[in-house]
């Protein structure tokens, strides 16, 4: 029995870490973005039960990979993300292979303005939990 949860956590504490090696936050990095939103996808993380919220952004300098946040929070600040959206976006860039991916602190539209992220990164809703304390 102890063989098993010992497995089961070491499998959960694997995964966390390569997410967030995918998407380490670097406040070193952080730089801005403006462009059009050409899709929005929904995917979902190894042992982590909500989606999560990223979309392209065709920029004049290429096009980047914004990793938003859980698919919940997005929602229930109010925003709803799609193609052809102008949007401004503020974030920690990282390369990864030819792609570049923004792991955003905010964006901004003509009709929203939401945060993400504080300025070491630590994602916001992950706060919520401990708001209450």
């Amino acid at each position: 029995m102890r063989l098993f949860i010992f497995l089961i956590l070491f499998t959960a504490s694997f995964s966390l870490r390569a997410e967030e090696l995918l998407f380490n936050y670097n406040p070193n990095t952080v730089q801005t973005f403006e462009g059009d939103i050409l899709s929005v996808q929904k995917y979902h993380f190894v042992n982590r039960p909500a989606p999560h919220t990223q979309f392209i952004l065709h920029t004049q300098s290429g096009d980047k990979i914004v990793e938003m946040g859980p698919e919940w929070y997005i929602e229930a600040e109010g925003v709803n993300l799609a193609p052809s959206d102008q949007v401004s976006v503020t974030g920690s860039v990282m390369q990864k292979g030819t792609k570049t991916y923004i792991v955003a602190k905010s964006l901004r539209s003509k009709d929203l303005e939401l945060h993400l992220r504080d300025e070491a990164g630590l994602p916001l809703w992950s706060q919520l939990q401990y708001s209450d304390e």
